[in-house]
């Protein structure tokens, strides 16, 4: 059995439905049992211990004797509010079934609550979209923020929320007796996400930038030496077989060979030329690269003396 916020502010008991049993004879006599033993802890001021059992009881078979019961044993406890909403709720199934007795005895408890009922109000200044304000064990329906509210004495936590800020947690001392007692609703902050992610990427593309400059320039002079290998190979076959056609030929006579070797040499004097060629230019790129990164101010680190000068460290090729 717990309490609830009705429409218009006020308390209300909530019933929690009750599966239809097959025997309810079985029912009533666990009812019954569990009321009398409700009435022994009473009498003998084990409040806590007897309002478990009135409500245990009426979760089987709902009385207005049990009701009676537990709104008087909620009053004992110092429960104003939740006694005040179980007189409530017997006034009202009283006066259904025609008991005047109880129904009078009901109203004359609410009228004597009344005066001493402590209530809260929860003022909410800023609502961001979602914002959800729970009380106590219950979320508070938005119709009730700004409102005063009947409460139990005693510590109240409450938790606002809401999605993409950070969630406020607080308590109020509610005091025994005091009429209305005001709390306000902590501005929310949202959560931000430093960028971390944004920098981490920042640098990858620099370090990866750097590294590809470096790899390019070592892969360019990497070609550039062989490039100048197959160059120098190329021209000394040109040399070689210029030197077996000028043998096998004979003023203005050429044999085959001759001819054939004359025509390798031609060959080999062209792979020369382009290889020297690609090498220079290769090698070129590739001092370029190296010279352009030695300057990079990131790639360098200036180291200060004691006596004011400074040097450079980089990377100089």
């Amino acid at each position: 059995m717990g309490l609830l916020l009705s429409t218009h502010g006020g308390w209300v008991l909530a019933e929690e439905p009750v599966p239809e049993k097959a025997n309810k004879h079985q029912d009533a006599a666990i009812a019954e049992s569990l009321f009398l033993q409700g009435r022994q802890a009473a009498e003998e001021l084990r409040w806590e211990e007897a309002c478990a059992k009135f409500e245990a009881s009426l979760r089987l078979v709902r009385t207005l004797g049990s009701l009676a019961n537990l709104a008087w044993c909620h009053e004992n406890r110092g429960k104003s509010a939740s006694a005040w909403a179980v007189y409530r709720d017997l006034l009202s199934a009283a006066h259904d079934k025609g008991d005047t007795k109880r129904e009078n005895f009901a109203l004359q408890r609410l009228q004597d609550l009344e005066p001493r009922l402590a209530r809260i109000q929860i003022i909410v200044n800023h609502s961001p979209e979602g914002l959800q304000v729970r009380f106590g064990d219950q979320v508070l329906a938005e119709g009730a923020w700004n409102c005063a509210i009947p409460v139990d004495p005693g510590s109240l936590h409450l938790r606002a929320e809401a999605p993409g800020y950070i969630s406020q947690d607080w308590t109020v001392e509610v005091p025994d007796g005091v009429r209305i007692i005001e709390t306000e609703v902590p501005m929310l902050r949202r959560v931000v996400t430093p960028p971390v992610k944004a920098r981490e990427t920042e640098a990858t593309k620099e370090v990866s930038t750097e590294t590809g400059d470096d790899t390019l320039a070592y892969i360019f002079a990497a070609t550039a030496v062989a490039g100048l290998g197959v160059g120098a190979y190329s021209g000394i076959m040109t040399l070689v077989k210029k030197a077996e056609g000028d043998e096998l030929c004979t003023g203005r006579y050429c044999s085959e060979e001759g001819l054939e070797a004359h025509e390798s040499s031609k060959r080999y004097a062209n792979v020369a030329t382009i290889s020297i060629g690609a090498a220079l230019l290769l090698g070129g790129g590739s001092v370029w690269l190296f010279a352009s990164g030695s300057q990079d101010p990131a790639r360098s680190a200036s180291v200060s003396t004691n006596n004011g000068y400074y040097f450079q460290v980089g990377t100089v090729f």
